[in-house]
């Protein structure tokens, strides 16, 4: 490990702590291009808090930034969470020119699937619901039928489905194009 004294290529100290923020803001601002409005910034000013408070008088090293993600993983956080403190992580290191995390890689997202998915049949159920209108109810319970099977089974959104002309509907093979 370093000595207080040692610094980075770039001049700056390997230690990170909070006065820093208003440097490393800068930095995201000035040279990343980042935006510089208030809620963006105070989101990533929480975990540059979080991750100063983590080192506290340690050098910022690969090794620190490990054990901090396993913290966290430890606690059943997300990996999807946690990359945000990779991709901070990321910039920090380029901040303090630390070069310790220029091939760090973000963790493996496991790709969210809604615990509340209706199941097929529960689609047909609602697909097959007939609603006694006092006008054409039979095309207006077609046309809601060939809707909600539509939706369920291209996964499109309502205004995609709306938006639809006869052309974008064809037969052979059967396909929409949105």
């Amino acid at each position: 490990s370093m000595s207080f004294s040692q610094s980075a290529p770039h001049g700056k100290t390997m230690r990170l702590n909070t006065v820093k923020w208003p440097e490393f803001q800068q930095f995201l601002v000035i040279e990343r291009g980042f935006s510089d409005k208030p809620k963006g910034l105070a989101i990533v000013g929480r975990r540059f808090r979080r991750l100063a408070t983590w080192f506290g008088d340690k050098d910022f090293t690969r090794s620190g930034v490990v054990d901090f993600l396993g913290k966290l993983h430890d606690q059943g956080l997300k990996n999807s969470y946690l990359n945000n403190f990779v991709k901070d992580a990321k910039l920090i290191d380029r901040f303090l020119g630390t070069n310790e995390l220029r091939d760090f890689r973000f963790l493996r997202e496991e790709p969210s699937v809604p615990k509340d998915l209706l199941s097929v049949e529960d689609i047909q159920h609602i697909a097959t619901v007939r609603v006694p209108y006092r006008s054409r109810a039979i095309t207006i319970n077609k046309s809601q039928h060939a809707l909600i099977m539509l939706l369920a089974t291209t996964g499109c959104r309502i205004e995609e489905a709306l938006g639809l002309k006869l052309s974008d509907v064809h037969d052979t093979p059967p396909h929409v194009t949105f």
